[in-house]
């Protein structure tokens, strides 16, 4: 699969199997231009909470890297919205 020039529309979803408990299983899918081109099971999660920002580093990883020389190139491209759901 590879994305197509232009405005592209792309959603990740997870809907937890129970819903408020930690490190839940739960399903996954992932859309392309309203078209679901993969999904899948994830047997558990993490059993803990992140800040509020953690995951929303669009186009670049603020966190601290496994390997304290790992060094990768940061790349955005330009992004017209991003939706987060709670």
């Amino acid at each position: 699969m590879s994305l197509p020039k232009g405005k592209v529309n792309v959603r990740y979803e997870f809907t937890a199997d129970k819903p408020g408990e930690f490190a839940t299983s739960g399903t996954t899918g992932f859309s392309l231009m309203a078209k679901q081109e993969a999904e899948g099971k994830i047997e558990h999660t993490v059993p803990l909470r992140f800040a509020a920002y953690e995951g929303m580093d669009i186009g670049t990883d603020n966190g601290l890297p496994v390997v304290r020389n790992l060094s990768t190139p940061k790349y955005c491209p330009p992004i017209s919205k991003a939706l987060s759901r709670r």
